[in-house]
């Protein structure tokens, strides 16, 4: 007969087989499968001796993700870590290592130039208003969405790019 353990110990690794995971979203999927508290903890701490679990690696794969693939801001990154269980020290440390090789101001630039090719000519300020609410949707900040809108209103009067 397999033991609660074995029986938790399967269900992680199928729930890590599908993707990585933070030690609190473990927890959480594990005590929802039924099993007890003791026998959570017993597996989280096995996982993370052998380097299954790691927030720290999972912040930043996750970050870097969503900061060059989705171009997101660092407010919408960083909440979406904390809901994740990741605290904000590992996240401030995280999304200064990701920006320093993708800044978030060229995450912004880069979400406004494909914007710009699909635009149609002529889309005024009702566009420019969208465009602006799904930038700060996506959790950059307001200052920069705005200015970066500006300049790209001034880039489409003299043909230029967005810088």
């Amino acid at each position: 007969m397999t033991s609660p353990s074995e029986k938790a110990r399967k269900a992680a690794f199928g729930l890590l087989a599908r993707r990585a995971r933070t030690v609190r979203e473990m927890e959480e999927q594990l005590g929802r499968l039924g099993f007890e508290g003791g026998i959570i903890k017993e597996i989280i701490a096995e996982l993370a001796r052998l380097g299954y679990l790691d927030d720290r690696l999972f912040a930043r794969q996750y970050a870097r993700a969503r900061a060059c693939d989705h171009l997101w801001g660092n407010r919408r990154i960083e909440a979406e870590l904390l809901k994740k269980g990741i605290d904000r020290a590992t996240i401030r440390e995280t999304l200064s290592e990701v920006r320093r090789d993708f800044p978030e101001e060229e995450g912004l630039v880069s979400y406004l130039r494909g914007w710009r090719r699909r635009a149609s000519p002529g889309d005024g300020a009702k566009e420019r208003r969208r465009v602006a609410a799904r930038l700060l949707a996506r959790g950059f900040p307001a200052g920069l969405v705005y200015e970066k809108l500006q300049t790209s209103e001034e880039v489409d009067d003299h043909g230029d790019d967005i810088q």
